[in-house]
């Protein structure tokens, strides 16, 4: 969902600001949107269902201040994962709060895992945002590379 949720906002003015474009970029996605079979392959796990999002995150933040993956180290080596599973147009916008406030992994229908690499497939087309940018269609795999970034930081970074 959240790329195609990507393409449906690209497409709209940003007339109003970035939040309500990005709403009604969920709103119409979400109505266009059929859970697709996905098959999600993470430490020798092979996972496969219809699947309403996956979401493999290296940080805590995804654009507009959402909260994807609060638990979320940038330098652990593993990726955060999320999977929400099929869920009715009223349940999706219902819960939209919890990835603002990143408590989606406490919704009965998301399973989270933690996993330094994630390969997701699908035979249906299936958009991939990465930041909320286009990027083009599944299959994807992640990986995290460790120390790949060196950063100067001051004393006692909070993410160490």
């Amino acid at each position: 969902l959240g790329g195609l949720v990507g393409v449906h906002t690209n497409r709209r003015t940003k007339l109003f600001g970035g939040f309500v474009t990005f709403l009604l970029g969920v709103l119409s996605a979400r109505l266009a949107y059929t859970c697709e079979k996905m098959e999600v392959t993470l430490n020798g796990e092979i996972i496969s269902k219809p699947m309403l999002e996956v979401i493999a995150a290296n940080g805590q933040f995804d654009g507009g201040g959402m909260t994807v993956a609060p638990k979320c180290k940038l330098n652990n080596g593993q990726l955060e994962i999320f999977i929400l599973g099929d869920m009715s147009i009223f349940d999706t916008i219902r819960n939209l709060p919890r990835v603002y406030k990143g408590t989606q992994d406490e919704h009965p229908n998301c399973d989270y895992f933690r996993a330094p690499r994630v390969e997701i497939c699908s035979n249906m087309e299936v958009w991939v945002s990465p930041d909320g940018e286009i990027a083009g269609q599944l299959n994807a795999t992640v990986t995290i590379v460790p120390k790949a970034l060196k950063m100067v930081m001051g004393p006692n970074p909070p993410l160490v």
